[in-house]
């Protein structure tokens, strides 16, 4: 079954294209879900993944959360990512921290 077969007008309607890259995962996968990745090590975000990669549409890092974080190790997260079709977008909000922690 094709994405815009099973989304019908958001199908249609959506111009943004992760959007339609989270349709297209989300049909094949037969799953809505984006699973929240707080993970210490990056050796917590692979076993994560090899543990529920294929059954999630969308995985969501904080990246500065994660204490052995290197360009190399990043790499090879973001390969094994795509061998599952899994989407990863990071979480983090610097912008609007002041406003969230003011009293």
């Amino acid at each position: 079954m094709q994405a815009a077969d099973v989304w019908g007008n958001r199908w249609s309607n959506a111009v943004l294209p992760m959007a339609r890259k989270y349709m297209e995962v989300a049909t094949e996968k037969q799953s809505l879900v984006c699973l929240a990745a707080d993970r210490k090590t990056m050796s917590g975000l692979f076993e994560l993944v090899r543990e529920v990669g294929p059954y999630i549409a969308a995985l969501k890092t904080h990246v500065d959360l994660i204490d052995d974080w290197s360009t190399d190790a990043w790499n090879g997260f973001c390969e094994l990512a795509k061998q599952h079709n899994l989407l990863i977008f990071e979480d983090r909000k610097f912008a609007d921290i002041g406003k969230v922690s003011q009293s």
